[in-house]
This record gives C-alpha cells, structure tokens and sequence, in this order.
C-alpha cells in the first residue's frame, strides 16, 4: 500500500510540474538575481518542481526532481496557484556580487510578503482547505491578494 501511494504521490508530482515546451522560456542561470529571485519564489510558494530547475547540477545528481518535491511537500492545485501570485511580489535588490572560479557570491536584499499577515486569508496556509474553495472564492483570495500588494499591506 505505501509503494502504490509512493507511485500516486510521484505521478502527481510529475504531471503537476508539467508544462508545454516553448510555453515558458528556460531560466537564465547565469545571472545570480535571477536565481536567487527564482528559487526564492519557488521555495517560497512550495513549487519544488519549479525550485529543482535554479539547484546546482552536482545537486540534481544527489536527488532527482521527484524525490526533490516530495521530500519537502510541494503544493499543488490552488494552493499552488495562490502561493505562486505571492511569491510574485517578492523583490531581489542585488547590492553586491563577486565573481571566484566556478563560484558566484550574490548579496541581495530581499522584500518577503509576511507570512502572518495573510495567514488568515490564505486559510493558515492550510492547502487542502484552499483547494477545495469555489472558482468566486479563489478570485476573490487572488484579487484580495493583488489589492494588499498595491497599498503595501503585505509587509
């Protein structure tokens, strides 16, 4: 029972990081605040499969992107969906960055979105709860979330 759960939860994995080739261009990983800014974002939405992509190759060989994701409880459906628009608004303000051979040294300053303030719209960040709402509700969550980032409410 647990390895046909284990197949389930790695196939859902799978198929929920799918895209369609050519829809979204490849990162650019040769800039350091664009990595920074990408993983960040992934990490902070729990978009573990969109995170596996900014990891180091020496990385990818430890942990493929399947265990990679649900090693660290990726989220998926709207709660996916949700996470991602505010992950969105996080800022990079990269204020230094040095180059060393085959390293990259980045110092940045970084605006989050405050956890506890949208705690409670985001139903205590509880996926199985936002997945479940209504295609009004999630708009409403969506555009919540929008008008709170443009009066800077989420810091």
């Amino acid at each position: 029972m647990k390895r046909l759960l284990s197949m389930v939860t790695a196939i859902l994995l799978l198929t929920s990081g799918l895209k369609l080739e050519g829809a979204e261009p490849a990162p650019d990983l040769q800039d350091p605040t664009r990595v920074i800014q990408g993983y960040l974002r992934a990490t902070y939405a729990r978009d573990y499969i969109e995170a596996y992509r900014y990891i180091s190759s020496a990385d990818q060989r430890v942990k493929d992107v399947n265990r990679y994701a649900q090693q660290r409880g990726a989220f998926m459906g709207f709660a996916l969906e949700a996470t991602r628009k505010l992950a969105g608004f996080i800022e990079i303000k990269p204020s230094q960055k040095e180059v060393a051979p085959n390293r990259i040294q980045a110092v940045a300053k970084i605006g989050l979105p405050e956890p506890n303030t949208v705690s409670s719209l985001l139903l205590n960040w509880d996926p199985g709860r936002l997945n479940l709402l209504g295609v009004t509700d999630r708009a409403q969550l969506i555009d919540s979330l929008d008008e709170k980032n443009a009066v800077d409410l989420l810091r």
